[in-house]
């Protein structure tokens, strides 16, 4: 019988629980390792897409974020964090 994973679990007891689980060789630790490298690259790709402005020669993106002074972009790239 196969128990489902609670999502509270840290990566470490994720990894632990799929030790327990791999009784033949390391297939499902690898797969699991495998598959939480991928599902990690994907949302730091898409975090990258979200956050990152391009602004043209013509136009100035001020960025105001958690410093007291605000950043000015003009004809560079910046990442800024996204807001609701």
């Amino acid at each position: 019988m196969q128990q489902i994973i609670p999502l509270s679990l840290s990566f470490a007891y994720v990894m632990i629980y799929l030790k327990h689980l791999d009784d033949k060789g390391g297939i499902i630790l690898t797969y699991g390792i495998v598959f939480l490298v991928i599902i990690s690259m994907v949302l730091f790709i898409i975090a990258a897409k979200t956050c990152y402005v391009k602004a043209p020669p013509n136009v100035a993106y001020i960025i105001s974020g958690l410093t007291k002074n605000p950043r000015i972009l003009i004809g560079i790239g910046g990442f800024k964090i996204p807001q609701h």
